[in-house]
């Protein structure tokens, strides 16, 4: 009986088969049930910039910081480049601590300034501003 058993239980070459048979089931099963979770990604929108918007409250945006080189009558240099006056309208120099204007011999040499420009590249405002 005992030799029976023995037989019946390890013996026949059978039982690795359904062990086959089961991780097969069991991997079938597993890369359906992973498939109904996967989803296609969404589109990533591109990001546009925001617009400038001029409250009016304290310097506005400057197109070129940096120490100023030289102020002539007609032209700055700021940090070795030079930027011609606007002849569309009056250049105004202003002090960013309290946004009023200054009179352009407020400035020296190696100031930390602010240039403002026109619609044509040139300078319509030179701020005076903090280090």
């Amino acid at each position: 009986m005992f030799y029976l058993k023995r037989k019946l239980i390890g013996r026949s070459g059978s039982g690795w088969k359904y062990v086959a048979i089961g991780l097969l089931a069991c991997s079938i099963l597993a890369g359906s049930f992973i498939q109904g979770f996967a989803q296609e990604l969404p589109e990533i929108l591109p990001v546009n910039p925001v617009p400038w918007i001029d409250s009016g409250e304290g310097p506005p945006m400057f197109l070129r910081i940096g120490k100023l080189d030289r102020l002539g009558a007609n032209e700055v240099v700021v940090n070795d480049s030079l930027i011609m006056f606007s002849t569309e309208v009056e250049v105004t120099f202003y002090s960013a601590t309290g946004a009023f204007e200054i009179e352009p011999s407020s400035f020296e040499v190696g100031d930390k300034v602010g240039c403002e420009f026109d619609e044509g590249g040139k300078l319509k405002a030179l701020w005076l501003l903090d280090e």
